[in-house]
């Protein structure tokens, strides 16, 4: 009987798309063909960090084996970017007779090749760490130039050529009018419902209710404090009411 194989493919969400798991399933197919390999089944986890084994599809994969005899990834990457649950789980599929193989970095099944796929595993674990340092330090860099970070703030846009926050009028004639209700005297329970009432929802399109109105109720950067990790700007923020 021939050997045969299940291909793993999967995508985070970060800079990539859908389309890269065709590419990783051809290229593996490709790497089967030649080698004379049958495949059985393909795993696909769309948008799903390798950082974490929490993938329905990669745990599936797992628990299914022994059902081939080799599981092929485009890179070892794809299987794991955690080198500790990389090793774990490698264990596992080959106490149950299952290989892990990569369709475009060869590695021997010998000890020197075992020493070459544990190096690719620590380089893949240093890029993702490096690479989250690096979007770190440039977030600090927006925040410290209060410029947009991706958080979308009720009563202001962004300007697509700056990344700074500016005045939304029709979101912010809410937030004034909400601020003066309050000095009112008007409970937030009632904001909120009156705000509902005229069709105001959330960013998931749900209708407003007290704790939207709270968060913006207490919210400083209506004062024009921006914040964000820890920095603040004075002045940061379009003013929409005063102190």
């Amino acid at each position: 009987m021939g050997k045969t194989a299940v291909v793993y493919a999967r995508y985070s969400s970060d800079k990539q798309r859908e389309a890269s798991i065709d590419d990783q399933l051809r290229v593996c197919r490709s790497w089967c063909e030649a080698e004379g390999i049958e495949i059985v089944r393909e795993y696909k986890d769309y948008a799903l960090s390798g950082k974490t084994d929490q993938r329905p599809e990669f745990r599936q994969m797992v628990a299914n084996a022994p059902e081939s005899d080799y599981v092929v990834v485009y890179m070892f990457d794809r299987f794991s970017r955690d080198r500790y649950d990389s090793a774990t789980y490698k264990k596992m599929l080959r106490e149950c007779g299952v290989r892990v193989v990569s369709a475009t970095e060869k590695v021997e099944d010998t000890p020197e090749g075992g020493l070459q796929e544990g190096l690719l595993e620590i380089l893949s674990e240093y890029y993702v760490r490096d690479l989250a340092r690096k979007v770190r330090r440039g977030m600090e860099g927006n925040a410290l130039k209060a410029r947009n970070n991706g958080y979308k703030v009720f009563g202001y846009d962004t300007d697509p050529e700056t990344r700074k926050y500016v005045v939304n009028e029709g979101e912010a004639a809410c937030v004034r009018e909400m601020f003066a209700r309050h000095i009112r005297g008007e409970s937030v329970n009632s904001i909120a419902r009156v705000m509902a009432e005229r069709g105001w929802t959330t960013s998931t399109g749900k209708p407003v209710d007290y704790n939207w109105a709270y968060r913006i109720l207490n919210r400083r950067a209506y004062t024009g404090l921006y914040s964000w990790g820890g920095i603040e700007v004075e002045d940061g923020m379009p003013q929409i009411v005063d102190e």
